[in-house]
C-alpha cells in the first residue's frame, strides 16, 4: 500500500533569519511522499530571496500581504496532497516527525486531525521549554483556551475542503478551525 502524499503548507512574512532552516528541516523528511508549498506572504527582508535557492525543491507562491489565513488556504489549494501538514516560517521539524505522524494517520483512519506538542526554542536554536498540547482534550476546554499548536497540525484533506481557514479572524483562525474540526467528530 503506498503512502498517502503528505504536503506541507509554509506561510512565510519577513522570516528571513529562519526559513533556509525551516525548508531544510522538512526537505530532510526523507521517508514520506511529500510537497512543500512555501506561501511568501509579500516580503519585504531577503525571505524570497533564499526561498528561490530552493526552487527546484518546492512549491512557491508570491503574493502580496494578505495574511495567514490567506496563505495557508492558497498553500492548501496548491497541493495536492491526502494529508496537509502546517509549519510556520520560523519553525522547524525533528527528523522523523512527518514519518510519526503518517503511521498515526494510518492507524486511525478515522481521525480527521492530528497535533502534538512543540519545543520552543530560542534564536540560536537552544531548546527552552515544551509547549504542551492537551493531551485528553474535550470541547469544553478547547472553547476556553486553543491549546492546539498549529505548527504541530496535520488533517486530512476532506476537513479542508469542507471549510477553508477563516480568514477574517486574525489572529485566531486557527481556533476556528479546529473548533470546525471537532464538531466533524
Amino acid at each position: 500500500m503506498k503512502s498517502p502524499k503528505i504536503s506541507v503548507v509554509v506561510p512565510v512574512y519577513n522570516q528571513e533569519l529562519y526559513i533556509e532552516e525551516t525548508v531544510e528541516s522538512v526537505l530532510s523528511q526523507k521517508e514520506v511522499d511529500l510537497e512543500l508549498i512555501v506561501v511568501n506572504d509579500g516580503s519585504t527582508d531577503r525571505s524570497g530571496e533564499i526561498l528561490k535557492k530552493f526552487s527546484s525543491q518546492i512549491i512557491l507562491i508570491e503574493q502580496a500581504n494578505q495574511g495567514v489565513a490567506v496563505s495557508r488556504n492558497n498553500g492548501v489549494k496548491a497541493s495536492g496532497g491526502e494529508l496537509i501538514a502546517f509549519l510556520d516560517g520560523d519553525d522547524r521539524y525533528l527528523p522523523g516527525h512527518l514519518t510519526k505522524i503518517l503511521k498515526i494517520a494510518q492507524s486511525k483512519p478515522e481521525a480527521i486531525l492530528f497535533y502534538g506538542d512543540a519545543w520552543v526554542i530560542d534564536e540560536n536554536g537552544r531548546p527552552l521549554w515544551i509547549q504542551r498540547s492537551e493531551a485528553e482534550p474535550n470541547l469544553t476546554k478547547l472553547l476556553l483556551k486553543n491549546f492546539i499548536i498549529a505548527s504541530s497540525v496535520v488533517m486530512r484533506r476532506r476537513l479542508f475542503d469542507e471549510g477553508e481557514w477563516f480568514e477574517d479572524f486574525h489572529p485566531s483562525e486557527d481556533w476556528d478551525l479546529w473548533l470546525r474540526a471537532w464538531g466533524k467528530g
